[in-house]
């Protein structure tokens, strides 16, 4: 049996010698940069996996480069086929949310993965439940499980949004939209020391959780 492996990737881009590359993507202030707080979230990520003895892998390491996305997917898909039979690997991609004007009222925690695949649909309930659980202040704004696309009982397609990193890897994928960055409560909490730990320790026990 094929071993699992978590693939574990940041959206968008770091810090790059004062540099913030990815336009736009950061709070109303300015404060907070999503692109660079996906990484300090994913590097916890990987350090909790790695002490629980989780096996993974990051598609970040060290470097605040903007991958393009087709490339992202093009080496998500490039592992996929060429560990076909010793690993199972499973995208796990962490991003905030936006709201369009400015400062706005949506918040709280948003689970994306794909409609009719059992692993991606168990990982994804298994991980949210853990990080409500971890951060208990989005568990009156919880906005639930999501699917880019569904199809209703008479086999009829719908469409909520266009998610390339749910969508396209062949193989099952998550992607977290953790808090909202142009809300003022969600921001304080996703711009917190403790905000990177939390994350790490609900996704990681949703994951062991899955795997037990």
């Amino acid at each position: 049996m094929a071993e699992r492996i978590y693939i574990i990737d940041a959206g968008h881009a770091g810090d790059y010698m004062g540099y913030y590359q990815t336009p736009g993507k950061r709070s109303p202030d300015g404060k907070l940069k999503e692109g660079a707080n996906n990484r300090r979230v994913a590097r916890a990520v990987c350090g909790e996996m790695t002490r629980q003895g989780i096996k993974h892998i990051s598609m970040i390491g060290n470097s605040p480069i903007d991958i393009p996305l087709k490339f992202r997917l093009a080496w998500i898909n490039g592992l996929v086929a060429h560990t076909k039979g010793k690993y199972d690997p499973v995208l796990l991609s962490f991003h905030s949310n936006a709201q369009a004007g400015g400062w706005g009222q949506a918040r709280g925690l948003a689970t994306w993965c794909r409609d009719r695949d059992k692993a991606s649909e168990d990982i994804a309930q298994a991980t949210h439940e853990a990080l409500l659980r971890e951060i208990p202040a989005w568990q009156d704004y919880d906005r639930g499980i999501k699917h880019p696309k569904w199809w209703d009982w008479k086999g009829r397609l719908h469409r909520s949004a266009y998610i390339s990193m749910v969508e396209k890897p062949q193989c099952p994928a998550v992607l977290y939209e953790l808090g909202f960055h142009t809300n003022r409560e969600d921001l304080a909490i996703i711009g917190g020391a403790e905000h990177p730990k939390n994350v790490a320790r609900g996704v990681t026990g949703g994951v062991a959780k899955h795997i037990a």
